[in-house]
């Protein structure tokens, strides 16, 4: 029922979570307001300001509450999956049990050391806690996660077809100002659907000699070492004159 997943995102504490797992690492730390835009992309303010996120920018109990009502439901209970060797994973879960218990919901835990291959799987949990990075891997990444026939990513099993109609229109064109337009009004629908909720983006702090040229961060996953290969020796500065 939409209206108790809405309920439940209601009182998911976005900005505690940032502020007691993720500030003490990056000052500036934010919640994250796009499912498919980061902060510092092209795009990401005006959309962040215009998608819906704000209704989600800190809990509000009461809403949860008469949309629990208006459902007919009274303690419904929603069993969380994430890695329980992931000591991040482990306090946001916490920290949002305790928060959802305000509303009446009931938050289990359905961590496991296999969790990962649990992900899709129906039946096996209500929401689960983890994260991926695909705004590197260009608009096919869109495709993958939110397009309703999608094998890959769509762990969610969403489908919507003004969302697909919009995931045709980001990856049917090479146009980055097109793009940026598809990708904020897809945003927007997924708010609007209650789709779920972006929490933070995880800090990362690459650190590289200005003797080697070439190193970037994975687009899978946290480190440098996916493309040793292409690192390069950096030409010397020239010598100064005298």
């Amino acid at each position: 029922d939409e209206r108790v997943r809405e309920a439940f995102l209601r009182v998911v504490p976005r900005q505690q979570i940032v502020e007691e797992l993720v500030q003490p690492v990056q000052a500036d730390a934010a919640p994250l307001d796009s499912f498919v835009l980061r902060p510092g992309a092209p795009g990401y303010e005006d959309t962040i300001a215009a998608n819906g996120s704000d209704e989600y920018r800190s809990t509000v109990v009461d809403a949860a509450v008469a949309l629990l009502a208006d459902a007919g439901r009274t303690s419904p209970e929603v069993c969380i999956l994430y890695d329980p060797a992931d000591p991040r994973r482990v306090a946001a879960f916490e920290l949002i049990r305790t928060s959802a218990a305000r509303a009446g919901f009931r938050v289990t835990d359905c961590s496991r050391p296999d969790w990962t291959a649990m992900l899709g799987v129906a039946g096996a949990y209500d929401a689960a806690l983890f994260a991926w990075d695909t705004t590197r891997l260009g608009p096919s990444a869109v495709a993958a996660v939110f397009r309703s026939d999608s094998a890959v990513a769509n762990l969610n099993h969403f489908s919507d077809p003004d969302v697909d109609e919009l995931v045709d229109r980001v990856t049917g064109t090479d146009d980055a100002e097109a793009q940026t337009e598809a990708l904020r009004e897809l945003d927007a629908l997924l708010w609007d659907a209650a789709y779920g909720l972006p929490l933070f983006a995880h800090p990362t702090l690459t650190a590289v000699s200005d003797r080697v040229t070439g190193v970037t961060r994975s687009p899978l996953a946290r480190g440098v070492l996916w493309n040793a290969w292409e690192w390069e020796p950096a030409a010397p500065a020239a010598s100064p004159t005298r």
